[in-house]
């Protein structure tokens, strides 16, 4: 695994569920790793299953990973790593948008009378304008901000990848509206700011909570299951998108992937073609008594 060539986002995640792992260990009050057994392991999946369920493709193969180093080192048996279930095919979900409207009412949510309002409503509109991600929203730094050209260049968080986003007028305006006339007059190199002492960038999940928060609002994405979030307006970009027939390879740029295949899964969200692709019941006529 060290002699790999990994991304800062993969790194990331490779010690993130190493360091579960040993949460997990801790709970259990394990002193050493050499007093795990398989069955261990078995439950520690099933653990972290009902954390992250999406996300056992990534977690079982940084498992094997670990357990392989460990045995390199003498630390652990070859046994752990055959207690690592093996399925770990990444399954595809139909992803969770708002509409057009449902954005429109997001944003009137917002009271952009005070300093907290504006800043709240630059941060919705950017997400739902252009599509970025909480932690790029929350590390957008001023000179990230090109005025001069229109543009909105960062490097983005999750793949260490240059993104260039055009600065569009009301994303702009909402932006500069916030910096001139809310914004905390301190030396800091970041956008958004906390608006109480001390004035440090606010984090991701501060922008996960400006969204959810005016979704609940706005009676957007309350029933059950239905995902909140910042996320949830980036889905909604693709959706556009598509609906207009953009092609694949333009939204993945927008979005910022590094692949198309990760653009792939927006198509479920393309109501009106997937109805193209419905297959007609012609020649696969039945007996009514196999109805029964």
């Amino acid at each position: 695994m060290q002699n790999e060539q990994k991304s800062i986002g993969t790194i990331q995640a490779y010690s993130r569920i190493s360091e579960s792992f040993f949460e997990y260990l801790e709970m259990k009050r394990y002193k050493n790793i050499s007093e795990v057994k398989p069955k261990d392991v078995n439950e520690f999946v099933l653990h972290i299953s009902n954390r992250f369920p999406k996300g056992l493709h990534v977690v079982l193969p940084v498992l094997r990973s670990f357990f392989r180093f460990l045995e390199s080192k003498d630390k652990a048996t070859a046994c752990l790593i055959w207690a690592v279930p093996s399925d770990s095919r990444r399954k595809t979900y139909i992803v969770s948008g708002v509409t057009y409207d449902e954005t429109q009412k997001l944003l009137e949510t917002v009271d952009r009378n005070d300093s907290l309002g504006k800043r709240n409503y630059a941060i919705l509109l950017l997400a739902t304008r252009t599509g970025l991600r909480r932690t790029d929203i929350s590390n957008l730094r001023l000179s990230d901000i090109k005025w001069k050209t229109g543009t909105i260049e960062l490097v983005q968080k999750k793949n260490n990848s240059l993104l260039v986003l055009p600065l569009l007028a009301d994303v702009g305006n909402a932006i500069a509206d916030y910096i001139l006339n809310a914004r905390p007059k301190v030396d800091s190199p970041y956008v958004f700011l906390r608006s109480c002492a001390p004035f440090t960038k606010i984090d991701g999940a501060a922008c996960y909570r400006i969204s959810s928060q005016a979704m609940e609002k706005a009676g957007v994405h309350q029933k059950e299951g239905e995902q909140k979030g910042i996320h949830c307006l980036r889905h909604a970009i693709a959706t556009r998108l598509l609906e207009k027939e953009t092609p694949l390879s333009v939204i993945s740029t927008i979005l910022g992937h590094k692949s198309k295949d990760s653009t792939k899964i927006y198509l479920s969200t393309d109501i009106k073609n997937l109805k193209f692709c419905a297959l007609g019941l012609d020649g696969i006529e039945v007996e009514k008594e196999e109805l029964r």
